[in-house]
């Protein structure tokens, strides 16, 4: 767990007990710093202050989709896309918008 207790993971995700879900499970890998925010803007002005290695990333969000995340970023964090529906967003059509991973929530 060495490589883990160094890294900085920024949480995307509006939905409390997916919060609360992801919380513990990075913290159970002793992920030593954990940023969780709700919204997309959020996402964008926390970036710009603080560095990241990587992005938990919710695909639908109260002010709009994970692919303005992914657009505003891209190529200078890698993300991982969360998503509870393959319907909103394909593993393809993830990748092709620049994710780096992506997790069935279910």
């Amino acid at each position: 767990m060495e490589a883990l207790d160094k890294l900085s993971v920024l949480v995307i995700e509006d939905e409390p007990g997916d919060q609360h879900i992801i919380r513990h499970m990075l913290k159970k890998l002793e992920v030593s710093k954990i940023s969780i925010v709700s919204t997309i803007e959020a996402a964008k002005a926390l970036v710009h202050e603080e560095i990241f290695d990587c992005a938990l990333l919710d695909w639908n969000l109260p002010d709009g989709f994970g692919r303005e995340f992914l657009l505003s970023v891209s190529g200078r964090l890698p993300v991982i896309l969360l998503t509870g529906d393959e319907e909103e967003v394909s593993p393809s059509d993830a990748f092709a918008l620049g994710s780096h991973d992506y997790i069935n929530k279910n």
